[in-house]
């Protein structure tokens, strides 16, 4: 459930309209306003002034959440304006700037109100999405729905797979190279404000430590970093889990330090322990990586292009529910529609002769796979 928090949803009246969905057993799974403010306080504001308007009952079953419009801006400057210093991302957020609870927060770098606007990232998006992706302490990330067919398609897939696997549930961060850090380093290539260098913790959940870089110059980051030892001791290994840099692995010296290398504009991900038996791949998709990420679903969609009903036919071993998704290119669902399906081919039509022409995704979902094809609409 998406709101148009300034325009049309003030925050007593959403307070109510939850309530009253809560009352006739009507559970939303996500609840998110786009207040469209920079200011962290007044988007942290909007969200409590919810919260408190609606009754114990909804407030225990429904996390409010809102759009961070506050992160955008460094998100956006740090991959587009040269001399930026990234580090003030780390400063940025809801979360980081007011302590807003992450469970109230939708992060995201682009969205098609700035498409409308043209102020779009022009520059490496992904580098920004990176950050979204690999901090999970700052609230639940979101990507802009074309970024999955531009260039940079699989190093987001291979982001999630990393998040699902290693980030998930990290209960503690640490920026390692914030303004003003404890921590001590030797900088050979690069620079401390060119580049974000933090640590997860996910000992609660997958017992790892977890450090992600990400590199905004144009020249190799190559440092010497110390790092938050709690969890960690000398002559621990640590892989590099997108094979981005020269070495496999990263080895904590006598000096609580471990030695980073990233690429010009790109990031990496270092995982506690010998990971390489589970390396994910930043390359574009093939067949054998398709199926280990994605575990793709075989259909046919036709007729193409399509003028009034449209035909999804899928072949499955089990019977299992499927889930069909219409969007539009900026990644609103215009139509949505779910089915069961038993052992064998089975043919699903979906009347789509009421949507304008233009270009669509769907999106198909049975049981543990899926598949994305895009359709012309006459």
């Amino acid at each position: 459930m998406r709101v148009d928090a300034v325009k049309h949803f003030p925050a007593s009246f959403l307070g109510d309209i939850l309530d009253g969905l809560v009352a006739k057993n009507i559970f939303p799974r996500m609840v998110v306003g786009e207040f469209f403010d920079y200011n962290a306080g007044t988007l942290n504001d909007w969200v409590n002034q919810v919260n408190a308007s609606m009754d114990p009952v909804t407030q225990q079953n429904l996390d409010v959440r809102i759009f961070d419009f506050a992160l955008r801006p460094s998100l956006k400057d740090a991959c587009d304006v040269f001399g930026y210093d990234a580090r003030n991302i780390f400063n940025s957020s809801m979360v980081d700037q007011v302590g807003t609870s992450p469970f109230s927060v939708v992060t995201f770098a682009d969205n098609h109100d700035f498409d409308n606007e043209g102020n779009l990232i022009q520059n490496d998006p992904i580098l920004a999405n990176a950050y979204l992706l690999t901090n999970n302490q700052i609230g639940i990330p979101s990507i802009f729905y074309p970024e999955f067919f531009s260039d940079d398609s699989s190093k987001l897939r291979a982001l999630m797979t990393a998040h699902k696997r290693y980030i998930f549930g990290a209960d503690n961060r640490d920026y390692l190279n914030r303004f003003n850090t404890p921590y001590s380093a030797n900088y050979i290539s690069g620079g401390a404000s060119s580049s974000l260098i933090f640590q997860l913790s996910n000992q609660s959940f997958l017992d790892n430590e977890v450090i992600v870089v990400i590199n905004f110059s144009g020249d190799v980051l190559q440092v010497d970093h110390e790092i938050n030892m709690t969890h960690l001791n000398q002559g621990d290994t640590l892989t590099d889990i997108f094979s981005v840099s020269p070495n496999a692995f990263a080895v904590v010296s006598g000096s609580n330090q471990i030695y980073l290398e990233v690429p010009p504009r790109s990031f990496a991900v270092w995982i506690e322990g010998n990971k390489s038996n589970e390396l994910i791949s930043l390359d574009p998709i093939t067949t054998s990586i398709r199926d280990k990420i994605e575990n793709p679903l075989q259909l046919e969609v036709y007729p193409q292009p399509v003028t009034g009903e449209l035909h999804i036919k899928v072949n499955e071993s089990r019977s299992s529910r499927l889930i069909l998704q219409l969007m539009d290119l900026n990644g609103r669902i215009v139509r949505e529609a779910a089915h069961t399906v038993s052992v064998g081919a089975a043919e699903i039509q979906m009347d789509i002769s009421s949507q304008p022409s233009g270009m669509y995704v769907l999106r198909v979902n049975l049981g543990d796979t899926y598949a994305v094809r895009r359709l012309m609409k006459q």
